[in-house]
């Protein structure tokens, strides 16, 4: 499946692709820059990810709450969201609940396992 990952703002730190490619829990996940990411002018990232199962999304969303997470306190840290086929969900927190809330609404009424 393809998802769209957005953050909210440019953190002017380790970028999100970067952070990702990197990431031994999302190994499983193919990454590039989104379409027209370029022309975002500062606004945020725009990341392309391909991935397989629920599980390596299960993966993928552990990944961006590590990231979200080492950029700082609560107040400032970047708001990330994932959109696949027109459902757009933000990825609040790190913890089991969050991660199946995401993983949940981005496979609904799609059958995949």
């Amino acid at each position: 499946m393809k998802l769209l990952i957005h953050t909210g703002e440019d953190t002017g730190r380790d970028p999100l692709l970067r952070w990702l490619m990197r990431d031994s829990i999302a190994r499983e996940v193919r990454f590039e820059p989104a379409p027209g990411a370029v022309d975002s002018m500062g606004l945020g990232e725009i990341v392309q990810a391909l991935v397989t199962d629920v599980t390596s999304l299960g993966s993928l969303v552990v990944a961006i709450a590590a990231w979200r997470d080492s950029h700082g306190r609560r107040t400032d840290t970047p708001t990330v969201s994932i959109e696949r086929n027109g459902t757009r969900i933000v990825v609040a927190g790190a913890d089991p609940e969050e991660i199946g809330r995401v993983v949940d609404a981005l496979v609904a009424d799609d059958g995949v396992s």
